[in-house]
């Protein structure tokens, strides 16, 4: 009892910390290390997951789990291990967020819904105040070219590549969302009340808005120019 009120009072307080905290985005180096073009199609079902297996926990309303976790970036399914170590795979929707605990640290994920072009999926939570950040891990296969002027084996006819497609998330205090690669061109239409003031600082600070360095610098000067 004692070991699931100290886990409550430890999320509950990382929960109230990370409103305002700017968080790092998962992307492990070497986690998967088949990860790249030309996977035959029989080793893609190993190689789409975020990590490997972590620790991590998930939150059922006011229940918290500890649990052994990994994602998958294509599906966007969660997997879990059980007691007895065989594999889960969670209905989509069931929690209400996850996390996944890599190199000492916590990275958490939120189901959202009515997202422009996905409708709802899990992303990291990247940044929650009165503009929130999320970032969508997202991993697709697609058949590889074959050049009509090259000689193929015939197993390669049908590899597959698994690409990235990645994207950021962002929402506004109005509901206003938008599933973008975070272009200059992108967030100033998103944050088209303030686009001038924005496309000011932006070429004043020579910010890249696609690093997430330089686009939490703009909605953070978003936030501030509409107090």
């Amino acid at each position: 009892m004692y070991k699931y009120l100290l886990l409550t009072l430890l999320l509950t307080a990382h929960q109230s910390s990370a409103q305002r905290l700017i968080m790092d985005i998962l992307d492990p180096s070497g986690a998967n290390l088949g990860m790249r073009a030309g996977i035959n199609q029989a080793s893609i079902e190993k190689d789409v997951f975020l990590t490997d297996w972590q620790d991590g926990y998930v939150v059922y309303g006011a229940k918290n789990e500890k649990r052994v976790i990994r994602y998958n970036t294509v599906t966007g399914d969660i997997h879990l291990k059980n007691t007895t170590g065989k594999e889960e795979i969670l209905p989509k929707g069931q929690v209400e967020y996850f996390a996944i605990i890599s190199g000492g640290t916590t990275y958490r994920f939120r189901w959202l819904k009515n997202i422009e072009e996905i409708d709802y999926t899990y992303a990291q939570i990247i940044y929650e105040n009165k503009v929130r950040v999320y970032y969508h891990h997202h991993r697709k296969a697609k058949k590889a070219s074959t050049d009509p002027n090259t000689t193929h084996y015939g197993s390669s006819l049908n590899e597959e590549t698994i690409i990235r497609d990645d994207a950021y998330i962002l929402i506004l205090p109005s509901g206003k969302t938008m599933l973008t690669k975070a272009k200059k061109k992108d967030i100033l239409r998103f944050f088209e009340d303030k686009k001038a003031d924005l496309e000011l600082f932006i070429k004043k600070e020579k910010i890249e808005t696609q690093n997430l360095e330089g686009l939490m610098k703009v909605v953070q000067k978003y936030e501030e120019l509409s107090k």
